[in-house]
């Protein structure tokens, strides 16, 4: 089942500074806020909030996108993210999409 604790192993491991600079780039649309289209993102891949609600789902998101912002490439974000999400039933396209929402939805100056 897919549950917030997959993404918050990933939160894990990226905050465990196995990770190095780039970034990518996008804009909300429709007036929503970041925070909003992210979860619409991520929900639609399956990523579903836990205990603490979505609020999971978008600490581990804007923890994605400071490994961006402080050196890491979305190439090992993505690496690290495929690692840790596909043994608990993500596909790598979901893993790597989780990262690119996140920067893309919530940090869209990085890189």
């Amino acid at each position: 089942m897919r549950k917030i604790l997959a993404a918050t192993a990933l939160g894990g491991a990226l905050l465990s500074g196995a990770l190095l600079s780039t970034g990518t780039a996008s804009a909300f649309t429709n007036g929503e806020s970041p925070t909003a289209v992210f979860l619409g993102h991520v929900h639609a891949l399956g990523f579903q909030g836990g205990a603490n609600g979505d609020r999971d789902l978008v600490s581990v998101g804007y923890t994605t996108c400071h490994a961006v912002e402080t050196g890491s490439s979305v190439a090992s974000v993505q690496h690290l993210a495929e690692i840790t999400l596909t043994p608990k039933g993500f596909s790598v396209s979901d893993a790597d999409a989780f990262v690119t929402y996140s920067i893309a939805d919530l940090c869209p100056h990085a890189g």
